[in-house]
C-alpha cells in the first residue's frame, strides 16, 4: 500500500484570526500601492466584503464612499 501525501495547508495569511490579520495589515498596507484597497485586502486575506469593510474602519484606512455604499450581490444559494 502506498504511502499517504501530506496535505498542504493554505498560505498563513488566509488562516489568520481578526486579531492577527490587523497586526498584519498595518505593514501590508504601508508597502500597498494599488487603487482597489479593499479588492485586494478580500484577495489577500481571504475574507468577505463586510470583513474587509470593517477591518480597514478598524485601521482607518479613507474608503471612497461610493464604494462603501455599492450594493453587493448577493446570489442565492441552491440545494
Amino acid at each position: 500500500m502506498a504511502k499517504k501525501r501530506k496535505q498542504n495547508l493554505p498560505p498563513r495569511r488566509k488562516r489568520m484570526k481578526r486579531p492577527q490579520r490587523l497586526e498584519s495589515a498595518k505593514s501590508w498596507l504601508e508597502t500597498y500601492e494599488g487603487n482597489n484597497v479593499v479588492k485586494a485586502y478580500r484577495k489577500r486575506y481571504g475574507v468577505d466584503h463586510n470583513c474587509a469593510f470593517t477591518e480597514l474602519g478598524m485601521l482607518d484606512v479613507p474608503i471612497d464612499p461610493d464604494v462603501s455604499m455599492r450594493p453587493i450581490m448577493v446570489l442565492p444559494h441552491f440545494m
